[in-house]
């Protein structure tokens, strides 16, 4: 599919191949619809995810979902982690999003390590101070479950989204700290063996 052929939007969750024999229109393309992202790309460095689908192409649109279910079988966790995210007004959660860092080492762990360009208008979370919300969590959920069982919820939630420094902002210093970075909405996926120096020398 050329480029000027993509399809506007996509459903949740579906992938679409993109793909030019000009490889300097993919520059114009991420400047054009990614342009916030490709601003803190370019002061802190690469977004990455890993992909477990050894089928997924080497380029293409994706778009994040809206019913995740948990790989790591804690549901409950992401049910309590959703809960909690949603009543405080952030928009991007674990059931509806990507899961991205800036961190190589860490993606590459999930699978087939990807360049991520978040399309204008995504929405992101991240914590200052959780590496990611599975597997270095656990103070968060007990904190979490004491703060839905406490006298006084609203309150408690305020206090432990301010403690844990969630943010729904600035994806340059989420890039920095090496942290999981929840992304929400469209985005495009560069193979990181192929594209990786093509986008260091003309981005």
């Amino acid at each position: 599919m050329k480029i000027n052929e993509i399809e506007a939007t996509l459903q949740p969750g579906q992938k679409e191949i993109v793909s030019d024999q000009d490889e300097h229109k993919y520059i114009e393309l991420i400047q054009t619809n990614c342009s916030d992202a490709v601003r803190a790309i370019q002061d802190s460095g690469f977004l990455y995810r890993g992909v477990g689908d050894n089928s997924a192409p080497d380029i293409f649109k994706g778009r994040s979902r809206e019913d995740r279910q948990s790989l790591s079988g804690a549901d409950a966790q992401q049910e309590m982690f959703d809960k909690i995210i949603t009543n405080y007004g952030f928009k991007a959660n674990r059931s509806n999003s990507i899961f991205c860092s800036g961190d190589k080492y860490q993606s590459r762990s999930y699978g087939e390590l990807y360049l991520i360009f978040p399309i204008n208008g995504y929405n992101l979370l991240w914590s200052e101070k959780i590496r990611d919300f599975v597997h270095h969590s656990d103070d968060f959920y007990g904190d979490a479950k004491r703060a839905l069982h406490s006298n006084n919820p609203k309150d408690a939630m305020d206090q432990l989204i301010k403690y844990y420094k969630i943010r729904d902002d600035s994806l340059a210093p989420a890039i920095l700290s090496h942290k999981e970075i929840l992304i929400n909405g469209s985005y495009y996926a560069f193979s990181y063996k192929k594209y990786a120096m093509f986008f260091k020398t003309y981005l």
